[in-house]
């Protein structure tokens, strides 16, 4: 058989290779370039419109010789070099503390950005502090113009434009977070993140982050002080209707935790939003979850209104993975464009690490053209697909709050009727991609240690309460945090043919949740309390609470290999046994990912509907001690 192939076809198929390898490296990340910043977390910088080689920054107000000490910041001028990609600290721009004509005295001044308006420079920035407007609330954001010369700001001028929201007794609170100043259409706008803030057991945390927007007015008379549009002489409240939440969360479980907008852009007729967005359980671009504070940039042809940044990003090029702060389009000498930002390491959780990551981190810039940007509506970041069954994770207490926020971290088991940070691991191992939830480890200064578990080696059971006091007369719905509890649902489990179980996961009257395991990822161990003891000493024969012997059940297992453990199954005097958790087993090709299993059972759950009782060969346990 003869293949003729024409000068014409190698020709045509020449381009069409030539264009792909256009189009693959045209949406590949550039290459980065760590920026020296000679001051301490000074990661956030604005561009002074026509100069580009000032920036202005914040800086700490330390209170020791160390540049790091000090908890206030201020507001500072810094020279840059971008041949030698230096950052260097210059003066400072404002005195604090500052006492403003709304009453309120102003100590911290931060996250600035800038714009030229009506002939002057215009700086927005985050501030807080005391007074009518700041005492007890979150941060605010602050509006005054600049010296056009010497850049220090007027703060005879200063006003509070956006104030935030206090903590009052269960009703959470909003900080006007990372002001973004901007022009469009000749008109003055502000963004503000939008931190939503919650009271735990342990103080306030931030539990979700997203980006409003209001129009600016400036006075006719007097002073002429700019303030928010309809709200002249006073601060606008940080959540309040008068303003538009321009970027919302998204619906799953690598967007409905954080749309934070870092910097404003126009070009054109379209607006440019870059921001970090993450999951539940992200609220911070350090909190340790897949795809957390990844940047995103949106785009949007007007510049207010419910949504506007929701549905349209730039898809072309592809930009970091890796959690990032205050990313910002800067221009540098020669007419070009760089986006810089800080950015961080990844917590993968037991996914595959995308390809637009960066191995570096720290204060990086690459180069960006906004004119040639590609808009899309798809987000093409692969949702978290654990390669493993089972998997040990490190996190914190305030992520685990995030999802269940009556999580103590100073006393997470506090009682047997007390589930909350049981529901609070599980959750944030489903939202990592393990569908079977999983169990608390151990616990110190904030920092919690969990086990998840995928679906493919195990299987999770609603199941009644009756079945398990069945099994053991001590376990009812009151006591569900308790040895007796865990012993019915691993005999449950082994009754149903399974290695064990752990649990609850989640329960609500007279429903629970629990997550039957197979050999191939757990194991029921003998042990003795001398064992036990000797890795928490108060878990000892007298002493078998989960409160102290989960810990000194997840020592134990991981001092034999284990990745952890699911807590003491079965006593008899000073013998115990306990449950382990096997690692490096490859997930199951078939097993369902993180998104879908959500989807289905948060709804399931939130409905109360479809709690199927499965039924079990007998009421007898396979294998006991009691």
């Amino acid at each position: 058989m003869t293949i003729s192939i024409s000068r014409k076809s190698i020709l045509a198929f020449s381009i069409l290779c030539i264009l792909m390898l256009i189009t693959f490296f045209a949406n590949k990340i550039n290459a980065q370039t760590t920026m020296s910043v000679g001051a301490c977390n000074a990661t956030n910088f604005t561009q002074i419109p026509g100069n580009t080689s000032q920036l202005i920054g914040r800086h700490l107000i330390n209170t020791t010789p160390d540049g790091c000490s000090g908890n206030n910041w201020k507001i500072s001028l810094y020279n840059v070099n971008w041949t030698t990609n230096s950052i260097t600290y210059s003066n400072d721009l404002i005195t604090l503390p500052v006492t403003v004509s709304q009453g309120d005295t102003i100590v911290t001044a931060y996250d600035a950005t800038l714009i030229s308006y009506n002939g002057e420079l215009w700086l927005a920035f985050e501030c807080a502090g005391t007074g009518p407007n700041l005492t007890g609330a979150p941060a605010s954001s602050c509006i005054a113009p600049i010296n056009s010369s010497t850049y220090v700001v007027d703060t005879s001028r200063l006003t509070i434009v956006v104030k935030g929201v206090p903590v009052a007794g269960s009703a959470d609170g909003y900080s006007a977070s990372v002001p973004k100043i901007f022009l469009f259409g000749g008109n003055p706008y502000l963004y503000w993140s939008a931190v939503k803030v919650g009271a735990s057991p342990n103080g306030h945390i931030g539990l979700n982050v997203t980006t409003r927007g209001i129009a600016l007015a400036q006075e006719s008379g007097g002073t002429h002080r700019l303030w928010a549009s309809g709200s002249v002489g006073s601060a606008l409240p940080a959540f309040s209707s008068a303003s538009s939440e321009v970027l919302g969360l998204g619906s799953n479980a690598i967007s409905n935790g954080a749309a934070d907008g870092f910097d404003v852009q126009v070009v054109g007729s379209n607006i440019f939003l870059t921001a970090g967005i993450g999951g539940k359980g992200c609220a911070d671009p350090g909190d340790p979850m897949y795809g957390c504070y990844r940047l995103q940039v949106r785009s949007s042809s007007t510049p207010l209104g419910t949504g506007i940044f929701n549905s349209s990003l730039v898809t072309s090029p592809t930009f970091p993975f890796n959690p990032n702060a205050y990313s910002k389009i800067f221009a540098v000498p020669g007419g070009t464009k760089t986006m810089m930002g800080a950015y961080y390491s990844p917590a993968l959780n037991g996914s595959p690490q995308p390809s637009n990551a960066y191995s570096s981190t720290g204060v990086l810039r690459y180069a960006t053209n906004p004119a040639t940007y590609t808009v899309g509506t798809t987000d093409s970041t692969p949702l978290p697909v654990p390669t493993f069954a089972a998997n040990y994770l490190s996190t914190i207490f305030p992520t685990i709050q995030r999802f269940v926020i009556q999580c103590s971290s100073s006393n997470p088991l506090p009682s047997a009727s007390d589930g909350s940070c049981y529901s609070g691991v599980t959750r944030v191992c489903q939202n990592q991609g393990y569908e079977n939830g999983g169990f608390l480890q151990d616990y110190a200064s904030g920092a919690g240690h969990v086990a998840c578990v995928r679906s493919g080696k195990s299987t999770l059971y609603f199941v009644n309460i009756s079945a398990l006091t069945a099994l053991h007369s001590s376990c009812t719905i009151t006591t569900m945090i308790s040895n007796a509890c865990a012993s019915a649902i691993n005999r449950y489990c082994q009754n149903a043919g399974f290695a064990g179980g752990y649990g609850p996961l989640e329960f609500v009257n007279p429903t629970v949740q629990l997550t039957c395991v197979k050999s191939t990822v757990a194991t029921i161990i003998l042990t003795n309390f001398t064992a036990l003891s000797g890795q928490q000493p108060s878990c000892t024969q007298t002493s078998t609470q989960p409160s102290v012997c989960n810990t000194a059940t997840s020592l134990l297992c991981r001092s034999m290999g284990y990745i952890g453990g699911f807590g003491i199954v079965e006593i008899a005097g000073s013998a115990a046994q306990i449950g382990c958790i096997k690692g490096s087993v490859v997930a199951s090709r078939d097993e369902r990912s993180a998104e879908q299993y959500a989807s289905m059972d948060q709804d399931r759950w939130a409905r109360g509907a479809d709690k199927t009782v499965p039924s079990i060969r007998s009421a007898t346990p396979t294998s006991s001690l009691s």
